[in-house]
């Protein structure tokens, strides 16, 4: 029996010798040699989308022990050994041979963004007839980094402006970009809001679409107001990404016309039998929408001393903010205050049928003087001709402009004729108030004679100015009329 143990201990040293243990006295502590190989030794998963399950990872794991082994347990250790999990075992089998393979696939499934490490211990242990019992540990690094969707929509606002009522605006694109690291998932970009149902989504390429990192979608909206005024509106995009909804502000406005004119118009004193100059009326478009005008008119008692005598309001749209004029004259048939309606009918909101009160006076001229007694043949006041000489200006010329702010001369101090008469006038303006209320002009007359307007600045300013002489012997009256409008003379 003696010879029969000597020779298994001979065996069993021999054995340890060929795998490098050495033989050790009892209760002496053993280093396990590294019998267990795994194959790669550590892996990174990369970047991989939150609560989502990558492809799981095969590790080739080998016996390199000449002795079979037992596998205990494998399991995780590490600060983030949830997020990985064995899906697949073939190292569990007892008395694995040696020499021999089997395989442990593992996923990983990050539970929040960021970088992600843990371990995977693969546990062993010598199996019969190995000469030396022990257990062995091997660590299998892992990483991995969680991350959560990103996303981008531009532009933001979208913009649509001013648009007429009634109108289909033009498209607007809205370009949704995933800008994160791992697939985005779009659900819908509604438009929502008080005034949604004033804008429609003309083409969606978005709803339901999976974009890859650095992939773009587009939605196209389009504005269609049914009423004046700012909408309340905004695109809830609705998605996986962090921070959903992402919400794009709308931008839009519903506009209509708005028509404004001076609130009357005064042609001034007008001779009998004659036709004044052209009176401009300005007609402006205050709104944000195009102002169709469809007719201007005269009506009234008293139309028919007045006339259009051009006008460019119908020719065309006016643009808003912008303008056009109507042109009226005034030829009064008897003496007296005149009246009418100047009508501008157009599609504006705010005033469809806008009328315009017209007025002028017709005047006559003075009764010519009759000659006096006794006068030679041939003279200038010769009852045999009863011609009268015209009377002219000799100190005083009505100017060419008159300020739109600050003071004109009207008629120079002691003014008068040829015939020595001295030159008086008459100075008539409207508006008298702006649309502001604040007043647009002041006539100031001295003593010796002089006249002067003083302007406030109001752009739109009518003036009518008649300077006149009384008759004479052998000359007939003086008059001279001119009207100015934005300072001009016409």
């Amino acid at each position: 029996m003696t010879g029969i143990r000597v020779l298994v201990s001979s065996i069993a040293a021999v054995a340890m010798a060929m795998v490098g243990i050495a033989a050790t006295s009892p209760g002496q502590a053993v280093d396990p040699p590294p019998y267990t190989k795994a194959t790669p030794a550590s892996h990174d998963f990369g970047i991989q989308k939150v609560g989502v399950a990558s492809t799981s990872f095969t590790f080739l794991i080998g016996n390199d022990y000449g002795f079979p082994i037992d596998f205990t347990t494998n399991s995780f250790t590490g600060p983030d050994a949830a997020d990985f999990k064995i899906t697949a075992n073939s190292c569990t089998s007892n008395n694995f041979g040696e020499f021999s393979y089997c395989n442990i696939s593992v996923q990983f499934t990050p539970s929040s963004p960021g970088p992600k490490t843990a371990t995977l211990e693969v546990k062993s242990q010598n199996a019969p007839p190995s000469p030396v019992y022990y257990e062995r540990t091997m660590p299998i690094p892992l990483s991995g980094t969680g991350a959560l969707p990103q996303l981008s929509a531009t532009p933001s606002p979208l913009d649509f402006g001013g648009q007429p009522v009634g109108t289909d605006s033009v498209e607007q694109i809205l370009t949704v970009a995933n800008t994160g690291d791992v697939p985005l998932k779009i659900t819908s970009s509604d438009v929502t809001g008080p005034d949604a149902g004033q804008f429609q989504v003309i083409y969606d390429a978005c709803g339901g679409a999976t974009l890859a990192p650095a992939d773009t979608c587009e939605v196209w909206y389009a504005f269609s107001p049914t009423s004046a005024g700012t909408k309340s509106a905004q695109v809830d995009v609705v998605s996986d990404a962090e921070g959903s909804p992402h919400i794009v502000p709308i931008n839009a406005t519903g506009t209509v016309p708005l028509v404004a004119a001076d609130p009357a118009v005064d042609l001034g004193d007008q001779l009998v039998g004659s036709t004044s100059s052209p009176i401009s009326v300005t007609v402006s478009n205050t709104g944000g929408a195009a102002l169709e005008v469809f007719e201007t008119s005269l009506a009234g008692g008293d139309s028919a001393s007045f006339a259009i005598a051009s006008e460019t309001c119908t020719a065309a749209k006016v643009p808003a903010g912008g303008t056009c004029e109507v042109n009226l004259t005034f030829s009064p048939a008897t003496t007296g205050t005149k009246s009418a309606d100047l009508t501008i009918v157009s599609d504006a909101a705010n005033s469809p049928t806008l009328i315009i009160p017209v007025q002028g006076s017709g005047i006559t001229a003075p009764a010519p003087v009759v000659p006096g007694p006794g006068p030679t043949s041939g003279s200038e006041n010769d009852p045999a001709t009863n011609a009268l000489r015209e009377q002219s200006a000799q100190t005083a010329a009505l100017p060419s402009r008159i300020k739109r702010k600050g003071r004109t001369v009207i008629l120079p101090a002691n003014a008068t004729t040829n015939a020595g008469q001295a030159i008086t006038a008459k100075v008539k303006a409207t508006p008298k108030r702006s649309p502001k209320g604040t007043k647009t002009y002041k006539v100031i007359r001295a003593k010796n004679g002089k006249v002067v307007i003083r302007t406030f600045g109001y752009k739109k300013l009518r003036v009518k100015v008649t300077v006149s002489a009384p008759s004479t012997t052998g000359f007939a009256p003086y008059a001279v009329q001119a009207t100015y409008y934005k300072g001009k003379r016409r």
